[in-house]
């Protein structure tokens, strides 16, 4: 799994979300440290103190084995169905569905 921040309405905002950075309000005074997870309880205190959006981590899951084996299969479908390159496809899919990734 990997993961990116992203900005996101306040509004919406699914509780457990973590803070990509500090949160500081219009004077530069720290509100939330970076990391912290957000709570209902915490963003509807940052609702009350004017805040719209917080930018957060967002983690996006591995791919599952059918979304590889379709994009495995675009990148491929000019290719000449030789062994080599069906074994080369083979190995492609098993090195992006292993566990430890």
């Amino acid at each position: 799994m990997n993961s990116e921040s992203r900005v996101m309405p306040l509004e919406g905002i699914e509780p457990g979300l973590e803070l990509a950075e500090d949160l500081v309000n219009g004077a530069g005074q720290l509100l939330v440290n970076k990391g912290a997870k957000l709570t209902d309880k915490l963003c509807e205190s940052l609702k009350n103190r004017g805040v719209e959006e917080v930018c957060v981590q967002v983690v996006n899951p591995a791919p599952g084995l059918e979304e590889i084996q379709s994009r495995l299969d675009k990148q491929f479908c000019h290719t000449e169905k030789t062994e080599t390159m069906i074994a080369f496809k083979a190995m492609l899919e098993r090195f992006h569905t292993r566990e430890d990734r």
